[in-house]
């Protein structure tokens, strides 16, 4: 590598190191990190951002931009109400902009190297934000929901410890860990397999209610998923995924668990049942399924009243849902799509069924979360535009490139 590209990999390192450490993001603020890392790779590589899907976030700041200069309210999740229109269309684009620009580079240079890189020097920080609050969060049951009751009330946390965000964000790397566990031979599937464990164990220790159904779901996609399937391998896992957290949303669910309970009342089943539904529920996550409905269906309402620019009266309980309740369709386009014609690229730019497969795997949850919870902020696009599809390609990479030379030596011993 060149000293350019060299000074792309570490500024990409730095900047997901400083949104996975809780450490870090707690001294700088994100705005000042975004500004520097966005300056940076621009001076840096000036020509690699003319793709379809960073025309379409220009379009929706442009579109925020206007909406700040004519004082129209809108709703960035995960931001004070009260904040000033130009300071959120500053958080906001500090949330995006870093990581499509990141993610334009590194698909503009194309180099398998730099892919491999980026994507075990990621998979090397997240392991290492988890290995470092381990301890913490293995002797100290509930440690996690407790940090987050403490913050939410206006309480110092305890630092280092993952934001609600960040620990949603767990579950996008499933798809990740069980691609490499499934791909990968001997010391390396044992490697991705702890991997693997390591996240779900924090996923579990998170309580978070749909962090737990999706990571059930590629569990159990990993383990039907066939190598040499047809393309009916990802669309049955959508269907699937998408069936049952709409059975999960509409309560029915729960319903069927409450059933249970009753039928199974005064026996050792019925206690199994009751912790398996209190787990899935998440007790403290903030609200039962009826409530989370009637915030999603109070962003529908604003946006009823006024489709083109939209209204400020949002639940805040989905990310999605607020965007066209605060924004109308005006601002939601242009964000849908900018999503939607990434996801696109991503997915035509894998080399193979199974990349494909467990890369839509990791969209399918994400979306789950996009319509289901009010906040993604950085991490979120972080996972969504890098992480996910970066570690997928790079670890495709070095596995192909492993078994290749392997070959070569096989041949090269069999000629001698």
């Amino acid at each position: 590598m060149n000293k350019k590209e060299k000074s792309f990999v570490f500024i990409t390192l730095f900047y997901i190191a400083y949104m996975i450490f809780p450490y870090l993001s707690a001294m700088l603020p994100v705005a000042w990190v975004s500004i520097f890392v966005s300056a940076a790779l621009y001076f840096l590589y000036r020509g690699c951002y003319r793709q379809i899907y960073f025309k379409w976030f220009l379009i929706y700041i442009a579109i925020l931009f206007l909406y700040s200069l004519f004082g129209h309210r809108f709703h960035v999740n995960g931001v004070g109400h009260s904040m000033n229109l130009f300071n959120k269309l500053l958080i906001e684009t500090a949330w995006i902009l870093p990581n499509l620009m990141i993610c334009s580079i590194i698909t503009k240079l194309d180099n398998p190297k730099i892919f491999k890189q980026l994507a075990f020097g990621s998979m090397g920080v997240l392991l290492l934000s988890l290995l470092i609050v381990l301890p913490v969060v293995f002797t100290q049951s509930g440690i996690l929901r407790e940090n987050l009751r403490q913050t939410e009330s206006g309480e110092p946390g305890i630092l280092g410890l993952p934001s609600y965000t960040l620990m949603s964000c767990y579950s996008f790397f499933i798809p990740v860990a069980c691609y490499g566990y499934k791909h990968s031979k001997r010391g390396l599937k044992w490697g991705f397999f702890g991997v693997l464990i390591l996240f779900v164990y924090f996923v579990f220790k998170s309580e978070i209610t749909t962090s737990l159904l999706a990571t059930i779901l590629v569990m159990l996609f990993m383990i039907v998923y066939k190598e040499g399937g047809n393309d009916k391998n990802i669309i049955s896992f959508a269907f699937f995924s998408l069936l049952i957290w709409f059975l999960n949303e509409t309560g029915v669910i729960l319903s069927f668990l409450n059933f249970l309970v009753d039928a199974y009342e005064g026996t050792v089943a019925q206690v199994k049942i009751v912790e398996f539904r209190d787990m899935l529920l998440g007790e403290g996550e903030g609200g039962n399924v009826q409530l989370r409905e009637e915030l999603r269906e109070r962003s529908f309402n604003s946006f009823a009243l006024n489709p083109f620019i939209g209204s400020y009266d949002v639940g805040g309980h989905s990310s999605l849902m607020d965007r066209l309740g605060s924004m109308g369709l005006l601002g939601f386009i242009p964000f849908v799509m900018m999503l939607v014609t990434n996801v696109k690229m991503w997915f035509c730019k894998m080399p193979d069924k199974g990349t494909k497969s467990f890369y839509i795997a990791g969209i399918v949850v994400m979306a789950m979360f996009l319509y289901v919870k009010g906040l993604f902020s950085g991490q979120g696009m972080l996972f969504l535009f890098f992480i996910l599809p970066v570690c997928i390609y790079g670890i495709h990479y070095y596995i192909t490139n492993v078994s290749d030379s392997k070959i070569i030596i096989h041949d090269k011993l069999a000629n001698n």
